[in-house]
């Protein structure tokens, strides 16, 4: 695997970033992207993805080489976490809204994956072909997620017209067409199988679940989804 500059270079990247994000977008952002404090947050939150994907322990170099993380604009889970994170410190930052909608319009469009730059993710954050894949803006996901395509995090309606959201904790997989909606606790270390679906329920930690709410089956889970993670 060639390293280029770009990769490890959080400034070459927030140029090319930039001509991405403003060729994407229906609208002229002008000066969006000149602002010191944008770039100084796009800066920052690359060294930290860098340094997260560092920690990723997968087969072959797709996060990085040699035990030093990189940023490949061209691999799409890193563009989909890339976006995500610098949107949802923008907003943190309370730094042009209109900047974080046009971040989050490329990342759709690019990755086909709707990860809306309010939702509250833990840090290692592992998509894996997650096209498809919709993750609600009140959701609040932990530690190490992984998931991959047709995913569905989102709301249930209460009696009083109100909505709830999931919670979900630490090192928790959302294998393909699996889904958690409502007011549901998610615990540690738990793998929803394929097409799984969880609807107002609560599952304990080190937790595997199959099937559909409310007739769903929950096994004990003896593997560490973390697996792939050195810390």
């Amino acid at each position: 695997m060639v390293v280029k500059n770009e990769f490890v270079n959080p400034q070459a990247s927030y140029n090319i970033f930039s001509a991405l994000i403003q060729s994407d977008y229906p609208y002229k952002l002008t000066g969006a992207f000149k602002d010191k404090k944008t770039k100084e947050l796009f800066c920052t939150q690359f060294e930290i993805i860098k340094s997260e994907f560092s920690n990723y322990n997968v087969k072959g170099d797709y996060y990085r080489t040699d035990g030093r993380g990189y940023i490949n604009l061209a691999f799409l889970p890193h563009y989909l976490i890339l976006c995500f994170r610098f949107a949802n410190s923008m907003i943190r930052n309370k730094i042009d809204r209109e900047l974080c909608e046009a971040v989050y319009y490329s990342q759709r469009i690019r990755t086909g994956t709707d990860l809306f730059y309010t939702t509250q993710v833990g840090k290692y954050l592992f998509p894996v072909h997650p096209t498809g894949s919709v993750l609600n803006s009140h959701a609040q996901i932990g530690d190490g997620f992984r998931f991959y395509q047709g995913v569905t995090i989102g709301h249930s309606p209460a009696e009083d017209g109100s909505y709830r959201w999931p919670v979900l904790g630490k090192g928790v997989t959302m294998y393909p067409g699996s889904s958690i909606f409502g007011k549901c606790n998610i615990g540690d270390n738990v793998l929803l199988s394929t097409g799984t679906r969880i609807l107002n329920q609560d599952i304990p930690s080190n937790s595997i679940v199959f099937g559909h709410s409310p007739d769903i089956t929950i096994k004990p889970h003896k593997n560490n989804n973390l697996f792939w993670l050195e810390l």
